[in-house]
């Protein structure tokens, strides 16, 4: 009887002990959701971290946790608190769409809209995660399904500005910049605070020839302290259009300062840094937009432009390499490997490059006339082929100036097809289009000066 009642003694002990964790666990995740309120993120974790495996308040606190990592920088780990809510509590349509948004952030856009169906799932009118799942789809570039996504929510609450901006957005894609107007309206008039509509309207202005208007807008919010990543992104890009590349990167600095590690910031201030010349500068805004976003091809492509401007000539065609192998029916990108085989010397593989760019796009005059060159340089060359092309060029583009030069000494020089009249026409074509190197259109109206001389005995 004693052993039995010893037993009992210690059942009833384990019992009032698990009781008095509990207590502790909720009095943890009190201190943590305390902590949060007062932004002592590193508190907070260490409270929430401290509820037990299995205990009723390790939801809540595991909750607690996911938001600190994300507050913290830490989505990844987010991630997986997140995971650990929904796995406790699979219907909690809160988590999910947290769970959502940081995978959202990852970049692990197809996992972030599965999440945001299971928050749907669990509540049908959760508006919030209609518009989140939206904008997941449109990084997809899944724009009409997005649209679909940011109307529904819209649907069940007419006045969520960020869903009438995000839709917005989706119209302006759709070409319909009128609704898309329409759209970021109404979301500044829902919400007064909300600077996103106010800089997609700017856009607008801008586009339609109001760029002082559009300028005075964000210069407006910068004034009010009101300025996001987004308003210096885009006086960045307006100081750009206008020529004043120095004011455009410290617009660039400012939102990348805002807003770090942003590709499209890094990838636009590479651009201008390129533009002021500073290709060592320039080079490092693209790697670290491609060390974010390694897909990209436009990044690959502005990185090889700024390569081959320093003349690493092999650097830059492994850019244009992998641009073609993201985007192997993009012509451009063809072209600019060509151009940088060419540089090597590699005439061969430039010539095969030059025939892909033209193959891809029948109206890349640049690839024609650059392949027309290459083949004059031929042992074999066929000056027919030459011919051809460059009249092929000026027929796609009449206004293309270095064309007609080229034409210009074709008919002048090659004794199978010279035609001076014809050396003459291309010549005076090339002078009327060419903008810019003066010294070079002089030299050019000399030679025409002595065709017509020469003629004229």
């Amino acid at each position: 009887m004693q052993k039995l009642h010893h037993v009992l003694v210690g059942a009833l002990a384990l019992s009032f002990a698990a009781h008095a964790a509990f207590a502790d666990d909720r009095a943890h995740l009190d201190s943590a959701l305390a902590a949060i309120d007062a932004n002592d993120i590193a508190g907070a974790m260490t409270e929430a971290a401290l509820v037990a495996e299995g205990d009723p308040w390790r939801a809540d606190a595991q909750f607690a946790l996911a938001w600190c990592y994300a507050a913290s920088g830490e989505p990844e780990k987010a991630v997986e608190a997140y995971r650990q809510v929904v796995k406790i509590r699979p219907g909690d349509a809160k988590a999910w769409n947290n769970l959502g948004t940081t995978l959202d952030e990852l970049d692990r856009l197809a996992e972030a809209v599965e999440a945001y169906d299971r928050a749907i799932a669990a509540k049908p009118d959760y508006s919030a995660a209609m518009n989140n799942r939206g904008v997941s789809l449109e990084k997809m570039g899944e724009t009409q399904k997005a649209a679909e996504m940011f109307r529904r929510a819209i649907e069940l609450e007419p006045g969520f500005a960020a869903a009438h901006n995000n839709l917005g957005a989706c119209l302006y894609e759709f070409g319909d910049r009128k609704a898309a107007q329409l759209e970021w309206s109404e979301a500044a008039r829902l919400d007064p605070t909300y600077v996103s509509p106010i800089v997609n309207n700017s856009v607008l202005d801008f586009e339609g020839e109001r760029e002082s208007v559009a300028e005075a807008k964000l210069k407006a919010l910068v004034e009010q302290g009101r300025a996001t990543a987004d308003v210096w992104f885009n006086l960045g890009i307006f100081a750009f259009h206008r020529g004043d590349h120095e004011q455009a990167v410290r617009y660039m600095e400012e939102a990348d300062r805002l807003r770090p590690d942003d590709p499209e910031t890094l990838n636009n201030l590479g651009v201008v840094q390129c533009y002021r010349g500073n290709y060592r500068r320039a080079e490092q805004a693209l790697r670290q937009a491609l060390a974010k976003k390694r897909d990209w091809a436009k990044a690959w492509d502005n990185l090889g432009l700024t390569l081959y401007r320093m003349e690493r000539f092999a650097d830059a065609r492994e850019a244009f390499e992998r641009e073609v192998a993201i985007e192997p029916k993009l012509s451009s990108a063809h072209y600019n490997m060509g151009c940088a085989f060419a540089a090597e010397g590699n005439s061969e593989a430039a010539q095969k490059a030059f025939e892909k760019a033209i193959e891809a796009s029948p109206a890349n005059v640049e690839a024609m006339h650059n392949l027309a060159l290459l083949l004059s340089d031929r042992k074999d060359r066929d000056p027919a082929r030459e011919l051809a092309l460059f009249e092929r060029a000026v027929s796609v583009d009449p206004k293309f100036a270095a064309a007609h030069l080229s034409l210009g000494a074709f008919y002048q020089s090659e004794p199978k097809f010279q035609d001076a009249q014809k050396a003459i026409y291309h010549y005076e074509q090339f002078v009327a289009w060419q903008k810019g190197e003066r010294e070079k259109v002089d030299e050019v109206m000399r030679t025409v000066a002595s065709l017509r001389a020469t003629l004229a005995q």
